[in-house]
């Protein structure tokens, strides 16, 4: 599956991937940050085996010891592909 950061120059045939970081949520006390945690999302692209392409990318992340949680999975009507957004912190 193809994958780039934030977004593609060119045109890609689904299923792909972006991914782009959303922050931190570090671990902190007594005003000291002990673990630093990046977040980022990934967007998955699709036309159709919706639930198929989300199952590999949740095996993938899975394996290798990413935590993760599906966001949400929408319908983009003017590309007629899914969208589901994962996010992994």
């Amino acid at each position: 599956m193809q994958s780039e950061f934030n977004h593609f120059s060119d045109s890609v045939i689904p299923p792909y991937i972006t991914f782009y970081p959303t922050g931190t949520d570090n671990f902190a006390a007594d005003n000291k940050v002990y673990e630093v945690v990046e977040g980022f999302k990934i967007e998955l692209y699709s036309r159709e085996s919706v639930s198929t392409e989300e199952n590999k990318l949740g095996k993938y992340l899975t394996l290798n010891g990413l935590m993760w949680d599906k966001e949400q999975t929408i319908w983009i009507d003017e590309e007629k592909l899914y969208m589901t957004v994962f996010n992994i912190s």
